[in-house]
């Protein structure tokens, strides 16, 4: 078997993964969900305008320390919501093994 044969195999593998197949069932749920739905629309409009705020040249470090502490006030929004709370943690399982396989695979081209 040459590399891209094994590369095949490894890419099936990872498709029929329980974690991937977490990752799914919890975005159809938060797409399910209406709640959810509202709550991401007015989180990345938020973060845009906060984003906007913070690439002033002129903002003071108090203003950059406030906007930081809305965007965490945004984060705990998000968290709060299951089904995206869900998602996300689905999501950081999902990338724990990801780099767990990059890391084994790297290990053997150092």
């Amino acid at each position: 078997m040459n590399v891209f044969e094994k590369a095949h195999e490894l890419g099936a593998m990872i498709a029929e993964s329980a974690e991937l197949k977490k990752v799914n069932e919890a975005r159809e749920a938060q797409t399910a969900d209406n709640d959810a739905a509202l709550v991401l629309m007015n989180y990345n409009r938020r973060r845009e305008q906060l984003i906007k705020e913070a690439s002033d040249p002129n903002i003071t470090n108090e203003k950059m320390q406030e906007i930081r502490n809305e965007m965490e006030k945004e984060i705990d929004k998000l968290n709060q919501n299951k089904s995206i709370a869900e998602f996300m943690e689905a999501m950081e399982g999902f990338n724990t093994m990801m780099e767990q396989v990059n890391g084994i695979i790297s290990s053997y081209i150092a």
